[in-house]
């Protein structure tokens, strides 16, 4: 078998993320293996000459994939905190109420069947047959000939948004639920015509795309509420709610703020916020069913709802560990607070950090909250440039790593151990607790 570096396959598919040209191949052995080494879709929309939304316009004309489909609905979240949870629980709710639901998010934790889920659960015989639809459509798509053995496909989160889209219409779903990639002006997502805008909390996140201020972001995501199509907002700062009721009022379209629930659920994602995700995925449920749900379909599925490493406690002999993707400043508050009502305060404690991108330049704003509510007997972190502002922070010597197995499998002992920072780290952290074998739901 080829290796990574000489498969025409891993080269095709490493070409999705670099916009060079891909080599037209059937052998289709390390598909879901080589895409898995794929990055975000952030630096997709600084490197597309022609702009990301007329790129993937140009994908979906070619491969004949729509967003419209009799028959099919589909719920648009957009936001910097808790899109993902909020899907996740409206995914539940819907099947729970009986519907059939395609679910696309991102980014993946560990797997890139996670980006992709049929009624809340992961498939990889109807992902794959998704997958290999849309690979065939773009290397046999004339638009996309560059030569004879040549074809030219679009950037990676760009063809796993034609995944969806394709797995959807397979499945003949009741219901798309779509998560936003980075902001909603020039998200490939927002070209959809939903019966429903869901908008979760808004931080400031990809300040390299947007801006350095909130307002910045507030610009973006703004785009999201279209005339006509009914927008639930998770409740939040003021100003954040004026800018988007201004900007519902301008389209044309009713915007409602929606406060976290006052009843005590059972969820399946614990932690602080999971209040507020849940009650905006059920306004936007009950919007798109037209009904309220009963009380039996909400506690079922906001009980049943998992997300890996989001809330995600994980019990060994040895050690505890605490597994969150927080990476800026709201989500790390929430995880903070977590971590404190659910460690064991006498035993010792462990922080492994890391950030990717540009959130290492809002290093401090990001982690002060953690260290607001929790100390630590060690802290470990994978970026240099954090080492500084961590050992003010905690007062404490911080060291780094390059491996994260080097602490999570390493000599701590008896040890509640929170890994957090970003959903990478978060990912791979999880990969080595549990020697990559199948993640267990939250250990209560």
């Amino acid at each position: 078998m080829l290796s990574s570096a000489q498969n025409p396959l891993f080269r095709a598919l490493r070409d999705l993320i670099s916009l060079k040209r891909a080599k037209k191949c059937s052998d289709r052995r390390d598909v879901l293996s080589s895409i898995d080494l794929l990055t975000s879709n952030a630096q997709h929309l600084r490197k597309l000459p022609s702009g990301p939304m007329q790129s993937f316009r140009r994908a979906l004309k070619s491969t004949g994939i729509s967003f419209d489909e009799e028959n099919r609905e589909i719920i648009h979240v957009v936001g910097t905190k808790g899109k993902g949870s909020t899907v996740a629980f409206a995914d539940s709710l819907l099947t729970e109420a009986g519907c059939s639901t395609v679910a696309f998010t991102s980014p993946h934790v560990q797997s890139v069947y996670e980006r992709i889920t049929f009624n809340g659960k992961q498939d990889h015989k109807k992902f794959n047959s998704a997958f290999f639809s849309v690979w065939d459509k773009c290397i046999n798509a004339p638009e996309f000939k560059i030569s004879e053995d040549e074809v030219w496909l679009p950037p990676f989160f760009h063809f796993m948004s034609l995944v969806g889209l394709e797995a959807a219409k397979q499945q003949h779903a009741d219901y798309l639920l779509l998560e936003a990639g980075i902001g909603a002006k020039n998200d490939v997502t927002n070209l959809c015509k939903p019966a429903a805008v869901g908008l979760t909390q808004v931080d400031l996140d990809h300040t390299e795309i947007f801006g350095s201020e909130i307002d910045d972001i507030l610009d973006d995501k703004k785009m999201a509420i279209k005339k006509n199509v009914p927008v639930y907002c998770a409740d939040q700062d003021e100003h954040i709610l004026n800018v988007y009721k201004k900007q519902a009022k301008d389209v044309g379209t009713s915007l409602q703020v929606i406060k976290p629930h006052s009843h005590c659920y059972e969820y399946g994602i614990p932690g602080p916020v999971s209040s507020q995700n849940s009650a905006l995925a059920q306004a936007l449920v009950e919007e798109v069913l037209g009904r309220p749900l009963e009380i039996s379909e909400l506690e079922n599925g906001f009980s049943k709802t998992f997300l890996p490493s989001r809330f995600h406690k994980l019990v060994y002999p040895n050690n505890t560990f605490f597994v969150d993707g927080a990476h800026c400043p709201i989500a790390m508050k929430a995880c903070s607070q977590w971590f404190r009502t659910q460690r064991d305060m006498n035993r010792e404690s462990a922080l492994l950090v890391g950030l990717t991108g540009d959130r290492t330049k809002h290093a401090r704003e990001v982690f002060e909250p953690l260290f607001a509510l929790n100390s630590f007997d060690h802290v470990f972190c994978t970026n240099r440039e954090l080492r500084p502002i961590l050992e003010e922070l905690s007062g404490k010597p911080v060291e780094f790593v390059r491996v994260v197995r080097s602490v999570v499998k390493g000599p701590l002992q008896n040890c509640d151990i929170l890994v957090t920072g970003s959903l990478h780290l978060a990912g791979e952290g999880l990969n080595h607790i549990t020697d990559y074998g199948t993640v267990p739901p939250i250990n209560k």
